[in-house]
């Protein structure tokens, strides 16, 4: 199945009602679940990477924290751990998170930038994310994504994700906030301009403590927002990210930018701080930290 729609809000409704009326009964590990085979959606615009309803609790420091540290190439849980505890569950030793996307990745994004600022016709900026090696693993975190390929068409960036599996409610909306984000920056760092976003997943589903979510979650708000950031930029909010749990307010009293101001948000809700009211905070963030405090908890 494809569908082919300029906005994630658009492509949840299509995915939603398409699971409604045609996803098949599966049972992996003895957990009922609704199921779609190979389905694909391209996003047009990626920037319109979120979307917003009042009910749905989306924890977008979470969304910042995981982005920002696919930069990262250490896979300490601790880290990820500060803006969703949920995150210890996963990790085998209480210490690292084996399948840990930026641990994978990170080290090798300036040389994805240089084969595509060398060669902007290749077709081998192609970053695997699962490796052979993890068919053998006994690991509570086993990656769910497959590869992540690169190609620069007519002067744009566009990314192809391979999902060898996605729950629509707990990963699709936090993927594509996340592999959109990567693809803007790498966009950014060889000044050209994004192309169509395309996620394919080959088990798309949701698990059966979630099939009333999708006869209700309906009416969900665009929103489309950019991301200016360079890849030296992402190094510094890493370390932002790393230092969050151990920062005062004070530390986080000069943030100009979106996440950082994300982050300086949950920090001093971890603190029972009141809300900062800065002036000059990025709309995309209105909705989150405005209409609903939930998305600042721990999920």
């Amino acid at each position: 199945m494809e569908i082919h729609v300029d906005t994630f809000a658009e492509a949840y409704e299509c995915l939603r009602h398409q699971l409604l009326m045609n996803g098949k009964n599966e049972t992996p590990r003895g957990l009922l679940t609704k199921e779609l085979l190979h389905v694909t959606f391209e996003l047009r615009n990626p920037r319109a990477r979120l979307w917003f309803h009042p009910e749905r609790k989306f924890s977008l420091p979470f969304a910042c924290a995981e982005a920002t540290l696919l930069f990262d190439p250490t896979n300490y849980v601790s880290t990820i751990a500060f803006f969703n505890q949920r995150m210890r569950r996963f990790s085998d030793d209480g210490v690292h998170l084996y399948g840990d996307y930026g641990k994978r990745i990170a080290s090798y994004l300036p040389d994805l930038v240089r084969k595509l600022r060398n060669d902007p016709s290749t077709r081998q900026a192609i970053v695997p994310i699962l490796h052979i090696d993890d068919i053998r693993a006994e690991t509570k975190d086993f990656p769910c994504t497959s590869t992540l390929h690169f190609l620069i068409r007519e002067n744009k960036l566009h990314l192809f994700v391979s999902m060898r599996s996605n729950d629509l409610y707990w990963g699709t909306g936090y993927d594509v906030f996340v592999f959109t984000i990567l693809q803007e920056i790498l966009a950014n760092e060889l000044d050209i301009e994004m192309g169509s976003y395309y996620h394919t997943a080959h088990s798309l589903h949701v698990y059966e403590q979630h099939f009333e979510w999708l006869k209700t979650m309906t009416g969900v708000q665009d929103i489309i927002f950019s991301v200016p950031y360079r890849l030296h930029d992402m190094l510094h909010l890493v370390l932002l990210a790393k230092q969050c749990k151990i920062m005062n307010e004070e530390a986080f009293s000069e943030c100009p930018d979106a996440f950082e101001y994300v982050f300086e948000q949950y920090a001093r809700k971890k603190r029972h701080l009141p809300l900062s009211e800065k002036s000059h905070y990025h709309a995309w963030t209105i909705p989150f930290l405005t209409h609903t405090h939930e998305a600042l908890n721990d999920k």
